[in-house]
């Protein structure tokens, strides 16, 4: 989740890295921090609540996928309940490359499939 917003942030000219500590490694940002950052940059006609609330959906039943591996009918559940959330991820991604796209020309693919 994180890598397209990391992507979206650092086309526009942003950092994806947390500030450095002293002895420590670079750190690049969570997928919640690269999203709060990229938020400005979405493309008009994109609202970031939906898209932040399903997506914390989706890392919800991530984190919480191994309780239920066993149980009957999960992933029909799992299915269900994040359809809405990988179609409003989508719909943004295709929307923010477009709008990048057009910025740069129409011979400049700016996000790699």
């Amino acid at each position: 989740m994180g890598t397209s917003f990391k992507a979206l942030v650092s086309k526009n000219g942003d950092t994806i890295f947390y500030k450095k500590k002293r002895n420590e490694p670079y750190r690049t940002l969570s997928w919640t921090d690269a999203f709060i950052k990229a938020e400005r940059h979405f493309p008009a006609g994109i609202e970031p609540l939906p898209v932040r609330r399903n997506l914390e959906l989706v890392s919800a039943y991530r984190d919480n996928a191994l309780h239920f591996y066993n149980q009957a009918g999960f992933g029909a559940v799992i299915y269900a309940l994040a359809q809405t959330s990988i179609i409003n991820y989508k719909d943004l991604l295709s929307a923010a490359c477009r709008e990048l796209s057009q910025m740069l020309g129409s011979n400049h693919e700016a996000c790699a499939n």
